[in-house]
């Protein structure tokens, strides 16, 4: 597995993850603010507010863990691209110059 099939992983998995809560959490505001004239027990209000906090933790979590991810990625990059290089053109040089001799 190459580093970008890990990194297309990554942002696919972040994004995805980053759609559910998103969806969730419009569907537990819509609850909220719609249908809060059946909910007067104190434990759905505490359980269905604990459950926006969580979700919203996620969401903060997911888009710093896409943040983090994309700078280090970016900044790390810029280190190992020439190195990278240098080794691909030895190869295709060793390369060519094996079947130049022949």
């Amino acid at each position: 597995m190459s580093v970008s099939d890990t990194d297309d992983f990554l942002m696919f998995h972040n994004a995805g993850a980053f759609c559910c809560q998103l969806f969730d959490g419009i569907l537990n505001l819509y609850g909220i603010i719609f249908f809060h004239c059946k909910t007067n027990d104190p434990v759905v209000i505490t359980m269905r507010v604990f459950v926006m906090l969580c979700v919203s933790t996620g969401l903060g979590l997911t888009t710093a863990g896409g943040i983090m991810v994309n700078h280090y990625v970016s900044t790390k990059a810029c280190c190992f691209i020439p190195v990278y290089v240098h080794r691909e053109l030895q190869r295709i040089l060793a390369i060519y110059a094996m079947t130049a001799k022949h």
